[in-house]
């Protein structure tokens, strides 16, 4: 029997209930048939596991910890407001806040807006090649993400930062101070998610990163992902690299099990990204 959920007119007794019919083609028919013949015979010899399979005695199998999520609440500055007040109003002016060589229509409202929530000048702003030019010209979000990540990669043992909706942090997650002669383990490693470049930037602040995108040949893809995850961090650019970046489409397919934290610059990207660290 299949069952059909059938809205009928409004006016009509029993609005909204289900209703049995019996009217499904013969092919249908036959499918389900042997559907129930294969699940009464496999039933007997498989045994289905997921993630969340337990063992005998009621315990993970996998032993994964669950994920801690804390969302970051970014204090945006007045004129990051304004751009961002103005884009939302009148979208055609997306056009005029892209750089000469490249402008924006309409139609790419969401990832121009992702762009300049970024940084407010959008793509019209220059790369910064000291830290002193960014510092100059900074971006609330960007500022937010280095602390964060400078936060996880000082001590393994520091928790999740909490923010309020106001941008304040509420808990700062430290971890308590070492005892004399103590030296502070270092070895989380990160996956962050990125719709721009991020590299630079956070090289001028001392952060060693790679990065994996929709350009990145498959044999250098590869490459990457084995120095990101062997145990120690690999050097980059003479700065050591326990943060991986991925964009959109270089996150695509990818076995991450190494990194054990996951911050979310492009929340879109959530799915994949926390998958790739589960893989079983």
């Amino acid at each position: 029997m299949v069952k059909l959920l059938s809205r009928k007119k409004s006016g009509d007794e029993d609005e909204g209930e289900d209703e049995d019919i019996d009217a499904i083609t013969p092919t249908l028919r036959a499918e389900l048939v042997q559907v129930e013949r294969l699940r009464k015979y496999m039933m007997e010899i498989m045994v289905r596991r997921s993630s969340k399979s337990k063992d005998f005695q009621g315990n993970p199998i996998l032993g994964i910890e669950p994920y801690i999520t804390s969302r970051a609440w970014v204090a945006m500055s007045e004129k990051e407001w304004e751009v961002l007040e103005t884009m939302s109003e009148d979208p055609l002016r997306i056009a005029k806040m892209g750089s000469s060589k490249k402008e924006f229509s309409s139609s790419s409202f969401y990832l121009s807006y992702r762009i300049v929530l970024c940084h407010h000048q959008g793509l019209s702003v220059e790369v910064p090649s000291t830290l002193e030019e960014y510092r100059a010209n900074p971006s609330s979000k960007l500022d937010v993400l280095v602390f964060l990540l400078r936060h996880h990669l000082q001590r393994d043992d520091n928790g999740p930062v909490h923010f309020d909706e106001d941008g304040k942090i509420t808990d700062d997650g430290k971890a308590p101070p070492l005892a004399r002669g103590q030296v502070a383990a270092q070895e989380t490693k990160i996956l962050l998610t990125r719709d721009v470049s991020l590299s630079q930037v956070l090289a001028l602040h001392g952060i060693g990163v790679c990065s994996i995108d929709g350009k990145t040949p498959q044999a250098e893809r590869t490459k990457i992902l084995q120095a990101f995850n062997a145990l120690e961090a690999h050097v980059v650019d003479g700065l050591p690299c326990r943060v991986l970046v991925v964009s959109q489409v270089g996150s695509t397919g990818l076995n991450i099990a190494r990194a054990n934290i996951v911050m979310l610059f492009v929340s879109s990207l959530a799915d994949p990204c926390c998958g790739a660290v589960s893989r079983l």
